[in-house]
């Protein structure tokens, strides 16, 4: 569209031009000025039905249509780097000057087009080429680094471009000193994560992604070090709270990994508390027949727990009773394998074999004095018949 306006505004311009060249011109001289446009009049007293729009138009299509061949074969050798290749004298002499300044115009226009194309296209097939070659130096170097493996001198690989070996020069050197710099990044970050509780990677190391993961490294390294350190300090500070059953007072400042930790072993403590007094709850099951809750607990979730503990004993009664009986008929006391290390346990099964044992031994005292009181009345007896028996002999 600009092109257009800037072609019409030359032609309307042209025109008023050769509008006043021909009103100063002769008549004689006037037809041979314009005889190449067949189509136009030579003069407007010589016909009467002269457009002055129509010649513009005419004007405007012959030089536009002149541009654009001027500016396509312009825009070929601008391409191909050669100035004027197809540009030949023959041209000029098949166009009146008029037409053929049209014609360069186009040209020149077109020349620089095609140049400027093929410059990018190379720019840009260039810059493509020296970024392959940079990925593939700098994925290198940072091998041959990791291998203490570093070349000092470089080969170009002939089988690539000039900007691929450059590139790859430019990567290799890169991913040496980035690979240097995240030695001292890795160390910087295990040294804030003794210290800090959040990473803050500083501006020096956060560009790349080399320095900035090594940095991260470090500073998760020194991290685990200080929690590991401040673990050991609230474990048992933390476990002491919830084995003596009080509120949960958790130190100031503390991240988020350590207060995890923190309230973690406090439950812990407060569990093994809850077991211990099950545990007592169930082994007074062994001393008491009954449920009596003991003064020393006075929380509802200390009576709770022992409550659980004194009802979960099931075997208190069978084994009272096996206990008793073995005691009553002077049997071996066999005690359960699991209840053997159980001093509640043990306690209350010899506690109750004495009990039947002393009954045993009661019933037989009885039974051993009802025997004796029959004996001795059997002896008299006896002795008395004897007697009895000497005296007739002696008196006969």
């Amino acid at each position: 569209m600009k092109k257009r306006l800037f072609v019409l505004s030359a032609l309307v311009l042209m025109f008023l031009i050769n509008e006043k060249v021909y009103a100063e011109t002769p008549a004689n001289e006037q037809q041979t000025d314009i005889d190449h446009y067949e189509d136009v009049p030579s003069s407007p007293d010589q016909n009467s039905d002269f457009d002055s729009s129509s010649v513009n138009k005419d004007l405007e299509v012959l030089y536009e249509r002149l541009y654009d061949e001027g500016y396509d074969l312009g825009e070929g050798d601008g391409y191909k780097g050669r100035a004027y290749d197809s540009f030949n004298e023959q041209i000029s002499d098949q166009m009146p000057s008029e037409e053929f300044k049209w014609f360069k115009m186009g040209y020149s226009v077109g020349y620089e087009k095609g140049k400027r194309q093929k410059e990018e296209e190379e720019q840009s097939e260039q810059a493509a080429d020296f970024e392959l070659g940079e990925e593939a130096g700098y994925a290198q170097g940072v091998k041959d680094y990791k291998n203490a493996a570093i070349q000092k001198q470089l080969k170009n690989n002939p089988s690539q471009s000039e900007h691929w070996n450059k590139g790859y020069t430019a990567g290799y050197e890169k991913a040496v000193q980035l690979m240097d710099l995240s030695v001292v990044a890795k160390s910087d970050g295990y040294s804030q994560g003794l210290k800090e509780e959040e990473m803050t990677i500083p501006s020096q190391y956060s560009n790349e992604d080399l320095t900035s993961t090594a940095f991260e490294q470090g500073f998760k390294k020194g991290e685990k070090e200080r929690i590991d350190k401040l673990k050991k300090k609230y474990k048992k500070e933390a476990y002491k709270q919830g084995h003596a059953l009080r509120p949960l007072t958790e130190p100031d400042n503390l991240g988020p990994e350590l207060q995890a930790f923190f309230q973690e072993q406090y439950e812990k403590g407060k569990q093994a508390k809850k077991k211990e007094i099950r545990q007592t709850g169930f082994d007074d099951g062994f001393t008491y027949t009954s449920y009596v809750t003991p003064k020393a607990y006075k929380s509802k979730e200390q009576k709770e727990w022992y409550k659980q503990g004194f009802e979960s004993n099931k075997d208190a009664n069978k084994l009272r009773k096996a206990a008793y009986e073995a005691g009553r008929h002077a049997k071996d006391l066999n005690l359960p394998k699991k209840y053997k290390d159980n001093k509640a346990a043990v306690a209350m099964s010899n506690n109750y074999y004495e009990r039947g044992k002393a009954e045993r031994d009661a019933r037989i005292g009885k039974i051993l004095i009802g025997g004796g009181f029959i004996l001795s009345a059997g002896a008299l007896m006896a002795t008395f018949i004897y007697r009895r028996k000497r005296s007739i002999e002696d008196e006969g």
